[in-house]
């Protein structure tokens, strides 16, 4: 953790501006996320503070924390902030958060210190769920988050009233300006991303046909961004009769696969329409390979469980090999009468591109 020579620090710090503290906890934790927006990172020591929780927030890549009791949340106080830097703060944590006092404790030294902390205003969100994870946010969301922050300063600087800047969130862009649309161009009040405009993002853990770019790209326009991950308790199978794999629970067994991550209720919908009614969409719990986190993410169940056609292991590998050009004619297919008036569910339309092939 970065900490600037104290010359540099106190020379910020002019006779007329009162120095103050904060407790971060979600994208502030990140030494260069501080930068951007302070132009320094400020002395800073590990602390945490009591009976209160941090969450992830659905359609949002950084957390909120609310009161609960008998919780904690880890974090940092960034020490001796001027008033000129909490006004900056405040602007860029904006509406969705209250700035209020805290008692917190150091951890290097274990005394009790009031410091300021942002709160999510909206106590009762049902967006809210699970536990943020910092080291997961670092890997996944931190370069875009960046150049998000790197816009909002650029425009907090430029020429614009402080009441026509767009919000930070609608400066996450690519990524954001395409799932919030039309928003990203005119938001010029907080009412803008209010809870009822915005798409909840979901993960969705893969293992079958989704392992492939080319079938995702095929049926949602774009290869989300993915981890690799495990499912536990799982077991894929072969389908007789079928190119793609099944999963049911099975102890003691472990699916390998990837997680698709940010998903909008829009493809999830289209998700849900191509793994039909052979599947059921369930809420599981996969550890991503590549830092052991596990994350709350959809799947796609086997509706059968005492299915008679479920054999053996299926293999991805030999399915690129055999059956995947055909596959992605099949699901090129589907997605083109998606929504049209002569449009068939996705078994019928596997069952018939299969049987016209073998003719």
């Amino acid at each position: 953790m970065a900490t600037p020579p104290a010359s540099s620090s106190s020379s910020v710090i002019s006779h007329h501006q009162n120095p103050k503290s904060i407790f971060v906890y979600g994208s502030l934790l990140a030494d260069e996320v501080v930068r951007v927006l302070l132009n320094r990172v400020p002395q800073n020591s590990p602390a945490i503070l009591d009976n209160f929780e941090r969450f992830s927030i659905k359609g949002c890549v950084y957390p909120a924390i609310l009161p609960v009791e008998n919780t904690k949340v880890t974090g940092r106080v960034l020490l001796d902030l001027t008033d000129s830097e909490l006004d900056i703060l405040d602007t860029f944590e904006d509406y969705e958060y209250e700035r209020s006092i805290v008692d917190v404790s150091l951890m290097d030294t274990l005394k009790i210190m009031q410091t300021y902390t942002y709160v999510w205003v909206n106590k009762y969100d049902p967006n809210l769920y699970g536990e943020w994870n910092f080291e997961e946010w670092q890997q996944l969301h931190k370069s875009d988050f960046l150049k998000m922050t790197c816009g909002f300063m650029e425009e907090l600087e430029g020429p614009e009233s402080k009441q026509d800047l767009v919000p930070p969130l609608l400066h996450f862009t690519p990524i954001f300006k395409e799932r919030y649309g039309e928003m990203a161009t005119s938001a010029s009040s907080p009412s803008v991303i209010s809870s009822n405009h915005r798409q909840n993002l979901h993960n969705v853990f893969v293992y079958g046909s989704l392992l492939a770019d080319d079938v995702v790209r095929a049926l949602l326009n774009r290869v989300p961004q993915n981890s690799p991950a495990i499912l536990d308790n799982f077991k894929r199978f072969s389908i007789k009769g079928r190119v793609y794999p099944a999963i049911l629970p099975v102890e003691n067994t472990k699916v390998t696969g990837r997680v698709l991550l940010d998903i909008t209720d829009s493809e999830i919908e289209i998700l849900d329409i191509f793994e039909d009614e052979e599947y059921e969409r369930s809420s599981v719990d996969v550890s991503l390979i590549d830092t052991s986190n596990k994350v709350r993410s959809y799947t796609y169940v086997w509706v059968y469980k005492n299915d008679p056609n479920l054999y053996g292991e299926w293999n991805f590998e030999e399915w690129e090999q055999l059956h995947k050009n055909d596959f992605l004619k099949m699901t090129s297919g589907f997605v083109e009468e998606l929504g049209g008036p002569g449009s068939k569910p996705r078994v019928a339309t596997y069952e018939s591109f299969y049987q016209n092939a073998k003719d």
